[in-house]
């Protein structure tokens, strides 16, 4: 594997997200490119149902009866059912074109937005004072750099993992990357969004850290992937064999004084790419590995290409257990949680067949994606498969306080968790819940005619669901449409709330015509909500603008 792996991986998401990358992804790429866009019934890529198509901005010409009476208004409201008239939300009016083939905008309404800590007024029309005084929210950038991995830490400090590749400040000593892309670890006040403190990761070569957990100490475990030597902080340095190694390591929450740190890898490739620790202190890591690793237990050999591995440490860093699962195909694990019983909840995806226990799953031809449930001594609960010859893929999961696994990703193509078929228009986000048996509870997906990007999910306030992302061009969330400033040119993060049953409560889009996406979420203890997010151009959160170069890492907290 080349040096410049991760480099290759530009921090440009936007082109990414707008023109894809092919269906064998590295294991270092968080996203699925574009496939080809689908027709729309009004835009500039297809005619109407029945019609023909067409690339002007008035479609294709239709085939059938007039859809409207031509020059004729009506009144109309394109925000969530039960805001209209809420707050500053209101109806407006459109008109029918010329023509009578459809109407114009809808002009003069006001639909949800994010609150304005500037003013007493209710913008996202949720019917409730605006709090923003009193929750202290706050955004900040700090520089380019991407944020993978984030935890709404104890006492509602967030801590941030990621990736840079030149300089980062996050209000201590500027963070300087010593060659390609170094680590970095970030622990910021809650209430302010100061700096408490922040380290470097790095060496000549790249370096990126994945995912980031809090112990019931508050000490804080980073997990990731590294190339040459790379120095932890103290001193102390881990050196691969020869392509990228897996690295755990632990810090002090209050300082970020290095603790101890492991290395496993061997010539070939590994990544750690989530982890999680329980109340009792475990520390469970997931990710993949090619060749042998001894992750000490003895070495373990993958079955061919990538296997997914699920190893379990003490607090101390020594190996508890370690599990390999798979065969000569690739498997990815990308995310992990654990339940208040210590059983961990795994997803990611794999191509030919992983086996649980007695359960094998076997894909449907390209990348499905996978949840199974451990219990707390590694053996199997449930393992369950979703997908068809199109990719998909699970990028993050929580469990609820029922136990249930909340878990959100990737999908193209047609899917069935459970509930029914499911049709992805492109490459769209999903919400999936399980039961602890891995019944299904809800499903839901939510995307546009372009590539989306999934950033995270979390649990918020009342057990609500809150699912972080990025979309091109437009994006529909229920009957919530989000169309981004920049066309089918750029991509906007978006930030969506669901109920408990699923009904989508808000979807805001936040960018201007530059490329924005999120790329991780937590929840305080109240239900506050940080997210990561890379920015170019012009981000705001309700909270004033912030303005950032081609790829900068932007941190905010926001209402329930």
């Amino acid at each position: 594997m080349s040096t410049s792996r991760l480099a290759a991986i530009s921090l440009l998401f936007g082109v990414l997200a707008a023109y894809g990358c092919g269906e064998e992804e590295s294991i270092t790429e968080t996203t699925l490119g574009a496939g080809g866009g689908g027709g729309s019934a009004s835009g500039s890529e297809g005619g109407g149902a029945s019609g023909s198509g067409g690339v002007s901005s008035d479609g294709g010409s239709g085939g059938g009866a007039a859809a409207c009476v031509p020059l004729a208004t009506e009144v109309c409201y394109g925000g969530p059912a039960g805001t209209e008239g809420v707050g500053v939300c209101k109806g407006g009016t459109r008109t029918c074109n010329a023509e009578g083939t459809g109407f114009g905008p809808c002009e003069g309404a006001v639909v949800p937005s994010p609150e304005d800590c500037a003013t007493s007024e209710d913008e996202d029309c949720d019917g409730a004072t605006p709090t923003c005084g009193s929750d202290n929210l706050w955004s900040r950038r700090f520089g380019a750099g991407e944020g993978l991995g984030l935890v709404a830490g104890s006492g509602g400090h967030p801590i941030v993992v990621g990736r840079f590749p030149g300089s980062l400040s996050f209000g201590g000593n500027t963070l300087q990357s010593s060659g390609g892309y170094d680590a970095f670890i970030a622990k910021l006040d809650g209430a302010s969004g100061e700096h408490l403190w922040s380290r470097r990761l790095g060496g000549a070569e790249d370096q990126a850290a994945w995912s980031v957990a809090e112990d019931p100490q508050g000490n804080v475990i980073v997990v990731g992937e590294f190339l040459g030597q790379m120095s932890v902080g103290g001193g102390n340095s881990l050196q691969s064999e020869g392509g990228f190694d897996i690295f755990v390591a632990k810090y002090d929450g209050e300082d970020g004084e290095h603790l101890w740190s492991r290395r496993y890898g061997n010539s070939e490739d590994q990544v750690a790419r989530g982890v999680a620790v329980s109340k009792t202190g475990e520390i469970l890591v997931i990710g993949s590995f090619s060749g042998g690793v001894d992750f000490g237990t003895g070495t373990m050999e993958s079955a061919g290409s990538f296997d997914m591995f699920v190893l379990t440490l003490d607090g101390s860093g020594n190996t508890i257990r370690a599990q390999r699962y798979g065969d000569g195909e690739d498997q990815n694990g990308r995310a992990i949680a654990v339940d208040t019983s210590g059983s961990p909840v795994i997803t990611g995806d794999f191509r030919g067949e992983m086996e649980f226990g007695g359960t094998t799953l076997t894909s449907a031809g390209g990348f499905d994606l996978f949840v199974a449930r451990l219990d707390p001594a590694g053996g199997v609960v449930y393992a369950n498969r979703y997908g068809d010859n199109d990719p998909q893929r699970g990028y993050a999961v929580r469990v609820n306080a029922m136990g249930n696994a909340v878990v959100s990703g990737i999908v193209r193509g047609n899917v069935d968790f459970g509930g029914g078929p499911l049709t992805a228009q492109n490459l769209d986000v999903f919400l999936l819940e399980l039961s602890p048996n891995g019944g299904h509870l809800k499903s839901r997906i939510m995307g546009g005619s372009k590539a989306d990007s999934a950033g995270g999910v979390a649990i918020g306030a009342g057990g609500r669901f809150v699912v972080a992302g990025g979309y091109v061009k437009d994006a529909k969330f229920g009957a919530i449409q989000l169309d981004a400033p920049g066309g089918a040119s750029s991509s906007n993060a978006f930030l969506a709330r669901f109920d408990t049953s699923g009904n989508v409560l808000s979807a805001l889009g936040y960018g201007d015509k530059d490329d924005q996406t999120m790329t991780a979420v937590s929840t305080d203890a109240a239900g506050r909500i940080f997210v990561a997010a890379q920015v170019g151009g012009m981000v705001d959160f309700g909270l004033g603008p912030l303005w950032g170069g081609p790829a900068e890492l932007v941190l905010a907290k926001l209402a329930p």
